[in-house]
């Protein structure tokens, strides 16, 4: 059984991700696409306030069932967990010292609390990110031609998309087993959550990403893998001063592309030392974790403005797409790369499909494919650094 999972809370943010009505456009696209392929498709919409041991004591405490389940692997707390945004905001030296709203209520963790919680129902679980889904052509395209390895009996407990050149980790896509290992994982993420990396704010260090991605080199090390950490303080924030509008504001900021050359220099050795608990899936075969901005055409100004040339065509009808990076409300270019005349006609799973079906017939008389599954040979062509 393969159940997909998105989790969104109303933040007091506002962060344009996390607030619900921006997510069940999204989430009723994802389900409809589960019940296309008799999937399971979960929407949690459970508040996170952070700090999961005093979430499960207060649960105790009222006596009702804890909001996630304990943690089956309790991992010792390295010394930096004592950090927490409390103590890095405060004044010094007239400096404003900066930490972003969003992890104040942790809205970027309620997916991995609620995928602890759902897993044990699912034999593979699938977690999505609000600014992902399925391209319309590829509708009809099931998830295991993607994650091939839940077909081929893979020992593997997390499947993610293989990373290339120029590009940034993201964990915007991730499917995890429902195993030992599976469970470990998860644990191993979510016990992460009051780490320094949490409170850093917008920036490469992307709340729960570092977490996300040291868990993975941990869950390959507990496999046999060779890794002591090594890579961990490349993404603990460091306070560096900014001026800005002539305010001196103190923000926190991480070595993230130090981190990403040490990552992959690790998790590359520990697969050639033949480490199989975490599947890389080939962006060449399937891009499970597709990013438009930087990879298309009509995204080349992304950069510079908010949105896209709908007059330039899309070039790759890549599996699953995501709009990390994109600058500004990212919702109407999603709408408009979806070919949707209106949000509302998502809750309609009876029009999804037949819009999809039109997209594939579109796609197979132009490219000879409805859906080619993957995106362009050489990635981040229409970045202007050459990166996404």
């Amino acid at each position: 059984r393969i159940g997909i999972l998105m989790a969104c809370q109303d933040a007091q943010t506002g962060n344009q991700l996390t607030r619900l009505d921006r997510c069940l456009p999204w989430a009723n696209l994802w389900r409809c696409y589960a019940e296309e392929h008799g999937y399971h498709f979960v929407y949690d919409s459970r508040r996170f306030d952070g700090v999961l041991g005093r979430r499960q004591l207060q649960a105790a405490n009222e006596s009702v069932a804890p909001v996630s389940p304990p943690l089956r692997h309790p991992m010792p707390e390295p010394d930096m967990a004592a950090t927490t945004w409390q103590q890095l905001s405060f004044m010094k030296d007239g400096s404003r010292w900066r930490v972003h709203g969003s992890d104040l209520d942790r809205a970027w963790w309620t997916r991995w609390v609620a995928a602890r919680r759902e897993l044990a129902r699912h034999d593979y679980l699938l977690v999505v990110d609000p600014d992902t889904f399925v391209f319309p052509s590829c509708f009809f395209t099931r998830l295991e031609a993607a994650f091939l390895g839940v077909l081929r009996g893979s020992q593997a407990e997390v499947f993610v998309r293989d990373i290339r050149d120029g590009e940034d980790l993201n964990n915007g896509v991730a499917m995890v087993r429902n195993s030992e290992g599976g469970h470990l994982f998860l644990d191993l993420l979510v016990s992460k959550e009051r780490w320094p990396s949490a409170v850093a704010g917008p920036g490469p260090c992307m709340y729960d990403q570092s977490a996300f991605y040291e868990a993975l080199l941990e869950l390959m090390a507990a496999a046999g893998g060779t890794y002591r950490g090594e890579c961990s303080a490349l993404w603990r924030p460091v306070p560096k001063l900014f001026t800005t509008y002539g305010e001196e504001v103190v923000s926190f900021v991480c070595n993230w592309e130090g981190y990403t050359v040490c990552w992959r220099h690790f998790a590359s050795r520990m697969v050639l030392e033949g480490v199989k608990v975490v599947e890389f899936v080939r962006v060449e075969e399937a891009d499970v974790n597709y990013r438009p901005i930087g990879n298309e055409a009509r995204y080349i100004y992304a950069h510079r403005y908010a949105g896209r040339d709908p007059d330039i065509p899309i070039e790759h009808t890549a599996f699953i797409w995501h709009y990390v990076n994109h600058f500004g409300s990212k919702w109407p270019s999603m709408q408009g790369d979806w070919g949707l005349p209106s949000l509302e006609v998502t809750r309609d799973c009876s029009a999804i499909r037949a819009m999809a079906k039109v997209s594939a017939q579109y796609f197979h008389q132009k490219e000879g494919r409805a859906c080619k599954m993957s995106g362009p040979s050489l990635p981040c062509m229409y970045s202007p650094d050459k990166r996404c």
